[in-house]
């Protein structure tokens, strides 16, 4: 990790422990406090006002902003989310395997009977703090050897870089809901918090199915505004409730 990013993880998480208005302390205080540059801290301030998390006014100094809504579009990921946020994007794999689609998975993909298909549970944080708990399927025949990239990071630059496979959105099912145990203790959240439940359907092509995700994601910090393309929509069997 880049210096400015360390940087932008602390200013970041400062940020959200004050109310809108509370004024940072200037460059030179941040520089001395983390050790860095000026310029180090003035990179990390400007992802920061880009993303309308803080507001500079000259003369005056740097505060933290009125919280906004994040947006996602078509062909943005979790890390593409985070980073347009002014977020630090991390994830934590835990669990990965292979095994043979079932029916719901052969239909959605288009797969031959036998056919295998990859199942990923990661972990999604934002500025160290988690978000979201998200499963992937993938069809296996298409993305051969899968499994032995790091899959700490983003799935789609993987895609991108290692199978020249760009990924875009096109369908959701959202939808409100409260977190089981294990869900809210990975979460780092009461049961009681509000969560939002998004099923995505990605694709590779017009038609071609790539990746299906659940993901369970924390209502109390951030909503998501979709937009997907205005193509005609991705036909899919019967959304697959989301599962902790």
């Amino acid at each position: 990790m880049h210096k400015y990013e360390l940087v932008l993880k602390e200013l970041s998480q400062m940020v959200d422990s004050h109310e809108p208005g509370h004024r940072l302390p200037g460059e030179r205080e941040l520089a001395t406090r983390f050790g860095v540059s000026a310029m180090t801290v003035r990179r990390a301030l400007q992802i920061l006002l880009d993303s309308g998390r803080v507001t500079a006014t000259p003369g005056r100094g740097t505060f933290v902003a009125t919280p906004r809504v994040f947006r996602s579009f078509a062909a943005m990921g979790f890390t593409e989310l985070m980073r347009a946020s002014g977020r630090v994007p991390t994830t934590r794999c835990i669990s990965a395997d292979v095994g043979f689609a079932d029916p719901a998975e052969l239909a959605l993909f288009g797969l031959d009977e036998g056919a295998r298909v990859y199942h990923l549970l990661r972990l999604r944080l934002g500025d160290g703090k988690p978000l979201s708990i998200e499963r992937a399927t993938l069809p296996a025949e298409r993305l051969p050897g899968l499994l032995g990239h790091d899959l700490d990071g983003s799935l789609y630059e993987i895609l991108r870089a290692k199978y020249g496979v760009t990924v875009t959105r096109g369908r959701f099912v959202i939808q409100a809901m409260l977190p089981d145990k294990q869900t809210a203790e990975r979460l780092s959240i009461p049961e009681s918090t509000p969560c939002l439940a998004i099923e995505t359907f990605s694709r590779a092509g017009p038609r071609q199915v790539i990746e299906h995700t659940q993901a369970i994601s924390r209502g109390d910090l951030y909503s998501l505004t979709f937009e997907p393309e205005s193509d005609e929509s991705l036909a899919a069997p019967n959304p697959i409730a989301p599962s902790a």
